[in-house]
């Protein structure tokens, strides 16, 4: 029987610590993969709800200007006590510091708009600022003071001409040019130095459809981003945001990166974690505890365990990020505009005091009547919206319609987004649908060429054999090539060159599917300049039917 030496000892000693320094090693490399795995998901989950949070604070402040604009359309004139009193019942939201309004002032009436300003704040004139210093205004054609301001500091910023600041100049410029929402580049304010951010403009008309000038909203880029930040999971992030619209810089290595729409700009988020130190820690730890004999098997379980953890995790964590960020996308992008109008002309009315005259009142009570047809419809189509991702059945009742014209007329008399657009429809035909979805369904399509088309809108009907197609035509720049396919995707909306808020873009989703329950269908169709949706529907004498079980549709379910 042979007997084993020193040096044979020594190979096995030698090899089995090479063996557990090989399966230490391992492990730490592990430890580190897994990690960086695990933060690189959850970083991007984070950033995404960070660009969207963003976002949304940037259309907010937009529907903001906007509500506030409709002020000056709808009284004859609008003194400071009023200006004041509806911004505050409205409220400032996140990131905003102020809210003003700045008028078109010509050099012949400068003196006499001082002379009306120093009635409301004593000592008060037109200035423009040298470095820190307020100095009289240099001569020019002509000049945008500020008139009304309203902010929680209670800024001093009466008087002081916009048109003398380029940035601000140059946005006012671009806004009275287009006659859009438009906004600033990023600058530090003058008025109130050491505070950067960025500012919205919306044009403001008169009663008699004259521009009077613009609505400014001033945004704290430093408060935006404080407002963005999720709370803490465990994951420090350091954010920054840059203007692109003219050109982007490069992305820094390990960073994500998203861009977003703001206003008549485009916005690159840029967001990574701090501090990595702690892998390394981590990695040697692992191989000093794999040097110990018979700790490799336990460590390599743990690791296992623990990368499948974070994996489920983050699974979850992102499922539960997206369900909540589409769900809060269009409660909020979709209720807000005409919820802040119902309540900023409301409280005017009950304001009023006698000051409003009966024109301005049924005015007044017009647009709160349009807001709130537009909530109601909204909140139908999230109604039928959630049945669809649950799988439920849509409630459909069909008849013949015999006069399609006459309720296609009908509808777009009643939808007060098309009001100011001329539309005509021409042709007739009978066809078998459920009024209550065709009207639902032609809301969404007037409302989607009002936001991304031009006037005037033409519907046509025609009979096609045992269809009827009825064709929504507007006089825009059509749908791009790149957006085609993602046109008709839940929660996608369509770009917008000219700076207009957008919806959260379920209008088109819900309306193909609507289409398809009454057994007809809705698409895009290529005809040339302008956007041209097809809705086709049984023809009455072809004894069509609605689809009652909407078994196709239950595979699409994502509930809230």
């Amino acid at each position: 029987m042979g007997v084993e030496g020193p040096d044979s000892s020594r190979r096995w000693a030698a090899a089995f610590f090479g063996l557990c320094l090989g399966g230490s090693i391992f492990l730490g490399v592990g430890y580190v993969a897994s990690r960086h795995s695990h933060d690189h998901e959850l970083l991007s989950t984070r950033a995404q709800a960070v660009s969207l949070a963003i976002e949304t604070m940037v259309d907010d402040a937009g529907y903001q200007a906007i509500a506030v604009a409709a002020l000056f359309r709808g009284s004859v004139e609008v003194t400071e006590g009023e200006f004041n009193g509806f911004v505050q019942d409205v409220g400032l939201t996140e990131g905003m510091f102020g809210l003003g309004f700045i008028p078109i002032v010509p050099r012949a009436d400068l003196a006499e708009f001082e002379e009306e300003l120093a009635r409301g704040h004593p000592g008060a004139f037109v200035f423009e600022v040298d470095g820190t210093e307020p100095v009289p205004v240099g001569v020019r054609d002509t000049y945008f003071p500020i008139r009304f301001f309203w902010s929680k500091d209670q800024l001093p910023a009466w008087g002081f001409d916009a048109g003398s600041d380029p940035e601000f100049a140059s946005a006012i410029d671009q806004t009275l040019n287009s006659l859009q929402l438009t906004m600033s580049e990023f600058f530090r304010f003058s008025s109130n130095p050491g505070r950067d951010g960025f500012v919205i403009f919306e044009p403001a008309f008169g009663p008699d459809g004259l521009l009077l000038g613009v609505v400014a909203v001033a945004m704290d880029l430093d408060a935006v981003l404080a407002a963005a930040l999720p709370p803490d999971v465990g994951l420090p992030l350091a954010l920054a945001v840059h203007d692109v619209t003219d050109g982007s810089p490069p992305v820094p290595e390990g960073t994500w990166s998203e861009s977003i729409s703001a206003a008549s700009r485009a916005w690159r988020v840029d967001v990574n974690s701090q501090g990595h130190d702690s892998y390394i820690w981590g990695a040697l730890a692992f191989i000093a505890g794999g040097l110990a004999m018979g700790t490799a098997t336990t460590l390599a379980a743990l690791a296992l365990g623990t990368r499948a953890r974070h994996r489920n995790e983050v699974a979850r964590l992102r499922i539960l990020d997206r369900e909540k960020d589409d769900f809060l996308a269009v409660v909020s992008h979709e209720l807000r505009t005409p919820l802040t109008s119902i309540v900023g002309f409301a409280d005017a009315l009950r304001g009023g005091d006698g000051e409003l005259t009966r024109a301005d009142q049924v005015e007044m009570i017009d647009f709160i009547a349009d807001e709130a047809d537009a909530m109601e419809g909204i909140v139908q189509d999230l109604l039928v919206v959630a049945r669809l991702q649950q799988g439920g059945v849509v409630p459909i009742t069909c008849r013949a319609i015999d006069d399609l014209a006459a309720e296609v007329t009908k509808i777009a008399d009643q939808a007060a987004v098309v009001r100011s657009s001329p539309t005509t429809v021409s042709g007739n035909a009978a066809a078998f649908a459920d009024p209550a979805r065709l009207r639902q369904i032609l809301r969404n399509l007037f409302d989607n060429s009002v936001r991304h088309g031009l006037p005037p809108i033409a519907v046509t009907i025609e009979a096609d054999g045992e269809q009827v197609r009825v064709r929504v035509k507007d006089s825009g720049p059509g749908v791009g090539a790149v957006e085609v396919p993602k046109l008709f995707d839940r929660y996608r909306s369509g770009p917008n060159p000219e700076g207009l808020p957008t919806s959260t873009g379920i209008g088109l989703w819900l309306s193909r599917e609507l289409a398809r329950l009454m057994g007809g269908d809705l698409r895009l169709v290529v005809t040339g300049k302008g956007a041209t949706f097809e809705l086709t529907l049984p023809a009455a004498t072809g004894g069509g039917q609605c689809v009652i079980e909407p078994a196709a549709l239950a595979g699409q379910a994502v509930g809230f």
